[in-house]
């Protein structure tokens, strides 16, 4: 065997090794179709028309050890999802649960991309809507545990009313024998209104 024959068998040997250590090429990649955009995804399309391009590009694998069959977790939907339009709260629930979905990180910067495009001003007003609500329950509690210390203040007030009267009835009875019979007379309508009044 020749020099120039030695040198083309190392070389093909290096190839073959390269090979065998390069990232495992993707089966299959899909262009799918979010709000009439056209992005690319590893995994099948889950809404609009799709289109499966075989062996496209390679799959990226993680060299970290111990992360092997690591899924992050999904994060939890934002309190102004319910404010947002349909469409946006759809687009805003695929960009929140990618990660776990093992979505690629370019789709989910495209993902990002069309949603401050599409839903920035959406998203604005759904926070304000939703803090305006939140201030409003809040408003509405303070309100109502207003009226129940305002409630609960004229109750005792009708307690404390109530015992000033039924001790003041106490001592005109007592002296009921030495009562002219005006004053008779304004004993019994004083018991009478403190019975209306305290014991109704």
């Amino acid at each position: 065997m020749n020099a120039r024959s030695c040198s083309d068998l190392v070389v093909l040997c290096a190839l073959v090794g390269l090979w065998a250590g390069a990232p495992a090429v993707a089966q299959t990649t899909y262009r799918c179709s979010v709000d009439g955009r056209s992005v690319l995804s590893d995994k099948p399309c889950t809404t609009g028309p799709g289109t499966r391009l075989s062996g496209y590009g390679p799959i990226y694998r993680d060299p970290t050890p111990g992360r092997q069959g690591y899924t992050a977790p999904v994060v939890r939907a934002p309190d102004h999802l319910q404010y947002l339009s349909p469409a946006c709260a759809e687009l805003n629930d695929a960009l929140r649960t990618a990660p776990s979905r093992g979505v690629g990180h370019a789709v989910q910067r495209d993902l990002q991309v069309e949603y401050q495009s599409k839903c920035g001003e959406d998203d604005r007003s759904a926070r304000q809507q939703l803090a305006q609500d939140q201030s409003d329950q809040r408003a509405a509690q303070r309100g109502e545990r207003e009226a129940r210390a305002t409630a609960r203040a004229l109750s005792q007030r009708e307690r404390d009313q109530c015992h000033e009267m039924l001790r003041i009835l106490h001592g005109k009875r007592q002296r009921a024998p030495e009562l002219s019979a005006g004053e008779q007379a304004d004993l019994q309508r004083f018991e009478a209104n403190y019975n209306g009044r305290c014991k109704g």
